[in-house]
């Protein structure tokens, strides 16, 4: 069995994997109310290069330094030198990029992650749908009903969604792997490996990725002469 097949089944069934507090999908984590603190943990890890910077103002707090925390955490994130501090980063990314600066939102987003964690699909898209309608900026909101639509089979508006995650966000790569994911089930290896590839440039530690790239490379390119 290749790795992607490997892949796909540990994330077909049911592609949510709980790890304590922190559940993942496909298009990246889940994080309910109680494990944003320790998502915002800025101590640096083990064996990391270089102290992680800390998270900086929500957006509610001020639009432009959250943007500024965000560009200094990718800088930080494209030139990690270890996996223990690339993920790190990406924790305090995620951390971010939860906070839509609205508690209605990000009480209406709790719900959102609740119904998927029952798997109660139809339920999350319902409240998706009015996430993205209040909230049209808030690139997660798109990101999370991408996520759900490609669980249940809907590819077509899955990408649509992750369409617009990235005008909002062009660093997400949580949306450039669920990009990856979705043609791989698609059939087209050669677009998959484009996403996977763009992914890596922005997160040359991201999980999957770095093991799907190579065997999709030896499919798509073949070995070198």
């Amino acid at each position: 069995m290749t790795f992607w097949r490997k892949h796909v089944v540990r994330l077909s069934a049911p592609l949510i994997v709980s790890t304590g507090l922190l559940a993942v999908t496909a298009f990246g984590p889940l994080l309910p109310d109680r494990a944003f603190a320790k998502a915002e943990d800025t101590r640096a890890p083990k064996n990391s290069e270089t102290p992680v910077p800390a998270p900086g103002p929500r957006p509610g707090q001020g639009a432009q330094a959250h943007a500024n925390t965000l560009d200094s955490l990718f800088a930080r994130l494209k030139t990690a030198r270890d996996p223990n501090t690339a993920a790190a980063i990406e924790s305090l990314i995620w951390s971010l990029w939860l906070q839509s600066g609205r508690a209605d939102v990000d009480a209406l987003m709790q719900q959102v992650v609740a119904a998927i964690a029952r798997a109660d699909y139809h339920a999350a898209l319902s409240l998706l749908d009015r996430l993205v309608r209040m909230a049209p900026n808030y690139a997660e909101g798109w990101n999370k009903r991408a996520t759900v639509r490609y669980l249940v089979g809907d590819y077509a508006r899955s990408l649509a969604d992750i369409k617009r995650v990235l005008e909002l966000e062009p660093r997400h790569f949580g949306a450039i792997s669920g990009t990856a994911l979705i043609r791989m089930a698609q059939g087209d290896k050669k677009a998959a490996l484009a996403a996977y590839r763009r992914a890596l440039k922005i997160h040359p530690f991201l999980p999957g990725a770095r093991q799907a790239v190579p065997e999709l490379e030896h499919e798509v390119e073949g070995d070198p002469i």
